[in-house]
């Protein structure tokens, strides 16, 4: 008798570089940009090298916040009648624990169809929103799974 004791579901973004590299361009781009504001700044421009300064912070603090957004990892685990939703960076922070049969699948379609379709895994008492990152066929396909492995599982 071949019988799953559990399903995982592991969904990320497509990070498109690897924080090493990012780094990199970070380092390369400020560089640039510090190099040509104290160039400008020693034949007179005194106010050229604070605004390089702030162009440098403002673009370390955008890349930084869209970085950490392109790697959340959420993993979702059906097991016997529970579902486990760990959502986090390196590590889980966030866990969400679902029982019970009344434990379902929700896609929720907008009412405007240039807005895209959001999907939640929710029981009677909580919900959480799962796969915010993904194209809408992408989530349209992983609400079919995962429909069918609920059905399975819970």
């Amino acid at each position: 008798m071949d019988v799953e004791a559990h399903r995982s579901f592991i969904i990320e973004p497509n990070a498109s570089m690897s924080w090493r590299n990012l780094l990199v361009l970070y380092g390369l781009i400020s560089f640039a940009t510090l190099f040509i504001g104290v160039i400008l700044f020693m034949q007179g421009f005194t106010y050229v090298l604070p605004f390089s300064g702030l162009d440098v912070a403002a673009l370390g603090i955008a890349l930084y916040v869209t970085a950490r957004r392109s790697h959340i990892r959420e993993v979702i685990t059906f097991t016997a009648g529970k579902v486990d939703v760990q959502i986090g960076h390196r590590k889980p922070e966030t866990i969400y624990v679902f029982t019970g049969p009344w434990t379902k699948i929700v896609l929720q379609s907008e009412k405007y169809d240039w807005y895209p379709s959001k999907l939640f895994i929710q029981s009677c008492d909580a919900q959480v929103e799962i796969g915010k990152f993904l194209n809408e066929n992408e989530r349209l396909d992983l609400a079919k799974e995962l429909k069918k492995t609920i059905a399975h599982f819970v």
